[in-house]
């Protein structure tokens, strides 16, 4: 609902800007004098450092332009009336993995200074930040339906042999990556450990697999271990979120996967095999981060048994960089050659070297920890997390499924909640920034 203001209200524009009768697209640049029937949706012109408005109903005020009551509603009205009945055409998903708002503040208090801000994370209030770009911080609560395999329809015991679980399902208000990670990437709500399946065991269709039934590309980076369970839920399936590699979670040198995973997801048991061997049957076009050491393990079944699982890559036409920043930057796209870039053994190394989590003691508060530069860290070379990201976007774009029909790429930064596991502040503060 719209009404004139009455008398209309004439506002003062900084910088003077000039506006066409019936702009209303940039109406938020013109601030009222006073904080009333502020939100323009029509303008006439009077000067160059003048306006008269047509004013929403809605009179409260924000500080940057823009109705807080528009902010909270779904897309809001601005936005949906410049946008129409379009539909992106590419989505980046990015994720701070355990990025809360003390995180998101003793990162910001600790770079930008109590009075600072990041542009993106706080654009809200700071309109000069980002132009045009609207956003906003919310959020919302979380819980799986089991706090581990034991709460499945397929629970095992220690020796990987499935236990039937007459009563599965147990609401867990504490989730873990996987089982937040499947239910955005499915929809479906799931129990801790499991990854794109639900309680009793079955696959669920996941945003990967749609994006590519609908012709898109699609990309997945991280500085986790690429089997971790943020991008794993992209591109496989499995009852335990354990099950990296033939072997299992482990450093390839036991064979210790049964404990790992369920043995009827084995290759050697005509199973769909671990995430390893699953990234490479998923197909993305672009999957780079770490974990090149599961690679390394040998394939215990199938077409390639007796193989590395880098030799199966080979075979089945990836593009493949192990632990080579310079290699990575060089990656160009070609037709049927998906790329699979792991940048290191396991996760990647953080910005800042580790600090040490103390107890409070006065002596010591007198002299704060310092966060010093991390040598081993990988944006030295040029494979940073925003490196990694502008290399996976290039690839995307140069797809001509990208460029066709738009692609799907998740971005997680995933040191900040592997770092606040071990108490690390300097590793989180780099990993935030």
């Amino acid at each position: 609902t719209s009404m004139a203001c009455s008398p209309p209200i004439r506002v003062s524009c900084r910088p003077p800007v000039a506006f066409p009768s019936s702009t209303t697209n940039r109406c938020w640049k013109c601030r009222p004098a006073v904080p009333r029937c502020w939100h323009c949706v029509a303008w006439n012109t009077r000067n160059d450092s003048a306006c008269r408005c047509t004013c929403a109903a809605d009179t409260t005020y924000s500080p940057n332009g823009k109705s807080v009551a528009e902010l909270a509603q779904h897309g809001g009205a601005q936005r949906i009336a410049a946008i129409g009945n379009k539909k992106a055409k590419n989505v980046v998903l990015f994720i701070g993995d355990g990025m809360g708002d003390s995180e998101i503040t003793v990162a910001r208090d600790y770079l930008k200074g109590a009075n600072g801000h990041f542009d993106g994370l706080d654009a809200v209030g700071q309109p000069s930040a980002l132009g045009d770009v609207q956003a906003g911080t919310g959020q919302y609560t979380t819980f799986s339906v089991g706090n581990g395999s034991k709460d499945s329809a397929v629970g095992k015991d220690g020796d990987g042999k499935l236990v039937a679980n007459p009563n599965p399902g147990k609401l867990t208000p504490v989730t873990d990556s996987s089982a937040s990670g499947s239910s955005w990437a499915t929809g479906t709500k799931t129990y801790n450990n499991a990854v794109d399946v639900d309680i009793y065991g079955n696959p669920q269709l996941n945003l990967f697999e749609l994006a590519k039934a609908a012709g898109k590309a699609t990309g997945n980076v991280t500085t986790a271990e690429i089997q971790d369970a943020t991008p794993a839920v992209l591109e496989s399936h499995s009852s335990e979120r354990a099950c990296y590699g033939p072997q299992g979670k482990t450093d390839g040198t036991s064979n210790n996967a049964s404990k790992q995973c369920l043995i009827n997801q084995l290759k050697e048991n005509g199973g769909i095999g671990s995430i390893s061997e699953q990234l490479l049957d998923t197909r993305a076009d672009v999957t780079i981060g770490g974990g090149s050491k599961y690679f390394r393990q040998t394939v215990q079944g199938g077409e390639y048994k007796g193989k590395t699982v880098w030799e199966q890559a080979k075979e089945m036409g990836f593009q493949t960089v192990e632990n080579d920043p310079a290699a990575m930057n060089a990656l160009q796209y070609k037709d049927g050659q998906p790329v699979l870039a792991l940048m290191s053994d396991g996760n990647m190394p953080t910005k800042f070297n580790p600090s040490k989590a103390t107890a409070k003691d006065p002596a010591k508060d007198a002299n704060p920890t310092v966060c010093t530069p991390n040598a081993d860290w990988l944006g030295n070379q040029g494979s940073s997390l925003k490196d990694m990201t502008k290399k996976a976007l290039d690839l995307l774009n140069d797809n001509p499924n990208g460029q066709k029909n738009g692609f799907f790429l998740q971005v997680e930064g995933a040191s900040i909640d592997k770092q606040d596991h071990a108490g690390n502040a300097c590793g989180q503060i780099g990993e935030t920034e």
